[in-house]
């Protein structure tokens, strides 16, 4: 694949795409970036079709400080109800917490590391590989803001709309985990 920006051509591989292109300048990074994603859409971009159709999201995994601090506040929030617990050993356990088919598993060790100030704002944490936050959607996204915040719960942002048109904010939960309430469809444009 061959590129110019800043009057430089390139030639990159789609393994060269996803490195750093810290020579190339950050015009030639987003032109990168925009083309892979482009690149991505079309079907012969996409590998051999080799894809496991029936694979939906069975969970999301989370580190806490409180197993039932945050079990009451996943139940009392959001509606999930505590599904199986274990004691892996003394000083580790998990728990699933269940909502329809929606599961959230919770780790609780004893010898826990906090979580690092980077994770407690999207402006650092995004910078780090890695999951960034749980999202639960609504259908209204601003009487969820006003309930939550109603409720005591610690909401970081007001009602934003985002760039794809979904209308969103974030929470934290007892832990300083980021959660993103987001609207089930995004607005309508005009």
């Amino acid at each position: 694949m061959i590129f110019v920006c800043d009057h430089t051509s390139f030639q990159l591989g789609y393994k060269e795409i996803f490195a750093p292109a810290k020579h190339f300048g950050q015009r030639c990074r987003a032109a990168l970036a925009a083309d892979s994603l482009s690149n991505l859409h079309n079907s012969s971009a996409r590998g051999d079709g080799q894809v496991i159709q029936d694979a939906t999201l069975h969970h999301a995994g989370i580190s806490v400080a409180d197993l039932q601090r945050s079990i009451a506040f996943y139940r009392d929030q959001f509606g999930f109800e505590l599904d199986s617990h274990a004691v892996i050993r003394e000083g580790f356990e998990i728990a699933h917490l269940r909502k329809g088919n929606d599961y959230l598993e919770l780790f609780w060790l004893a010898e826990h590391l906090p979580l690092p100030d980077s994770a407690g704002a999207l402006d650092t944490d995004l910078r780090i590989i890695g999951t960034k936050h749980l999202a639960f959607a609504t259908e209204d996204a601003h009487a969820a803001h006003t309930t939550l915040k109603e409720a005591g719960v610690q909401v970081e942002s007001e009602v934003l709309v985002g760039s794809t048109g979904y209308d969103y904010f974030f929470l934290k939960d007892p832990d300083g985990i980021l959660v993103e309430i987001v609207r089930k469809r995004p607005q309508q444009s005009g």
